[in-house]
């Protein structure tokens, strides 16, 4: 096993000790805060997730939340730092593990359920107070502290109102635990999508089953008296289940009383052994996650702001002070001149010739000013020509310029209007980091140029991955076919338009 190298510290101060756990996107250090001398968990970017500027913008995101919420069921944020390649923000350290934990090897007793979920709820009820949906509870983000409290953690998906940033059409959170109208559109849902996910995690604590199975209304091992408040709790009409949280908590304790007492023995305290990790696999898991730390802060710092862009002085085009002398030859027709250039009269071509012949009478020894004449005739004839060349150049490309334009807005349009066939894919089985990826490229596209690739990127993908996940002339082949016609045939028309010559 390679050897350890000394400590690192994060921003000289938060010293990193070792892994508390990893998810898609993060991983959770437990730290040492030397200038407090106190113990900290630290949560840092993974590397790709840290180079899309849309994680760097939810992470700081999650900071804020997580700042703004004073409650015992919440943990605290206490430090956050997003100008370095490996982004990071201090937590309070619970060393207890998740509810996840707790039901590794068997499930929860009814009691001890109500007793969680009276603090789940809790907490939620705080966030939603504060505008904020969580959109992703389930038992990996319920943290267990001493003295039996639970703390909801882990917003980094969180919507807050009257400000979030979830495009619309976009599912976002976890399968199983989301709520109906989260999986169609992440960026409309409300507090009850958290009841939804929290009747949810109450299942998986009592039966230690996916959560897929209570669709399935595989209700055994549940207590009876719980059975109408968790179908009601997660009823596909939002409009039909609690209100609140608090209401549900509130429900779920007084079905409790009819619920036979738990065993003697039921407790929060220990961690299922099924979820331990070797203690070999955390050191080698450690040295990997130093490495890229060290790594990421050994570059410079990544500006926290976006660099002002250099001043340009404004053009402006100087006023006529008096009416122009024109002093066009009288073989240019007097009529405003085209976008194109100059307009060349009907009988052009007689006054050239009227001004050959003069040429020709000159004498076979001209003077000095009859060659100027010739010269400056000649002169004015070619830069006719080139104006008239040049504008119909100009023409030509400015039209072929406007339909790429109208093409390409069409494009982006099609795509944004769609975007929920990215959710119907990551149900399907598809990556959900490179659909993360595509979606985010796309949503950070600042130039139309830009947004249009992006959006080219992503239909190729989405095309590729429902051929592959889908057999043909299946339901689920038809659904994504049909979501994919439109998106297809307005890439073809961009592509065409930037082919034309």
């Amino acid at each position: 096993m390679p050897s350890r190298p000394e400590p690192l510290l994060l921003l000289d101060r938060y010293r990193v000790d070792g892994v508390l756990g990893e998810g898609g996107q993060a991983v959770v250090l437990r730290s040492f805060d030397t200038r407090l001398g106190v113990h900290r968990a630290v949560k840092v970017l993974r590397p790709g997730a840290a180079r899309r500027q849309a994680q760097r913008s939810r992470f700081l995101a999650e900071a804020h939340i997580l700042a703004s919420i004073e409650h015992s069921n919440i943990v605290r944020v206490y430090d956050v730092d997003v100008s370095t390649p490996a982004p990071f923000l201090v937590m309070e350290l619970v060393t207890g593990g998740s509810l996840w934990d707790r039901i590794a090897d068997r499930p929860l007793a009814p009691h001890l359920t109500v007793w969680v979920l009276d603090q789940l709820c809790a907490g939620l009820d705080t966030a939603h107070d504060a505008g904020i949906v969580h959109r992703d509870v389930k038992p990996h983000n319920v943290l267990v502290a001493p003295g039996r409290i639970c703390k909801v953690v882990d917003f980094g998906i969180a919507h807050v109102a009257e400000g979030g940033r979830t495009l619309e059409g976009v599912g976002m959170g976890t399968d199983g635990f989301m709520a109906p109208e989260q999986a169609m559109d992440a960026a409309t849902v409300d507090r009850r999508a958290d009841v939804y996910g929290a009747a949810m995690t109450a299942y998986v604590l009592l039966t230690r089953r996916s959560p897929v199975d209570l669709l399935g209304q595989r209700l055994a091992g549940i207590p009876p008296a719980f059975v109408p408040i968790l179908t009601k709790a997660i009823s596909h009409d939002r409009s039909r289940r609690y209100e609140t949280a608090g209401a549900f908590a509130d429900a779920m304790r007084a079905a409790a009383q009819d619920v036979p007492l738990d065993p003697e023995g039921a407790t929060l305290s220990d961690v299922g052994p099924s979820r331990s990790t070797d203690g070999d696999e955390v050191d080698e898991r450690m040295i990997e996650v130093e490495e890229w730390l060290r790594a990421a802060h050994s570059l410079p710092p990544t500006p926290s702001t976006s660099p002002v862009p250099p001043k340009v002085a404004p053009y402006v085009m100087a006023r006529r002070t008096a009416e122009p002398v024109d002093h066009r030859p009288g073989w240019i027709a007097e009529v405003p001149a085209s976008p194109m250039g100059f307009v060349v009269s009907l009988d052009a071509a007689e006054r050239k010739a009227s001004l050959d012949a003069q040429v020709r009478r000159v004498p076979t020894r001209p003077n000095p000013s009859s060659r100027l004449v010739w010269g400056t005739a000649l002169a004015l004839l070619g830069a006719v020509s080139l104006a008239v060349a040049v504008g119909t150049v100009g023409w030509v490309r400015g039209s072929a310029t406007q339909a790429e334009a109208a093409a390409q807005a069409e494009f982006e349009v099609v795509v944004a209007e769609r975007l929920n066939l990215l959710s119907s894919l990551r149900q399907l089985g598809s990556d959900e980091a490179a659909l993360t990826d595509l979606w985010a490229r796309f949503d950070e596209a600042t130039t139309p140029g830009a947004r249009a690739e992006a959006a080219d990127a992503l239909v190729s993908h989405a095309e590729t991955e429902a051929m592959r996940l889908t057999d043909p002339g299946s339901p689920q082949r038809a659904t994504l076919e049909s979501e994919l016609a439109p998106m297809l045939r307005a890439r073809d028309r961009w592509r065409e338009t930037r082919t034309t010559p």
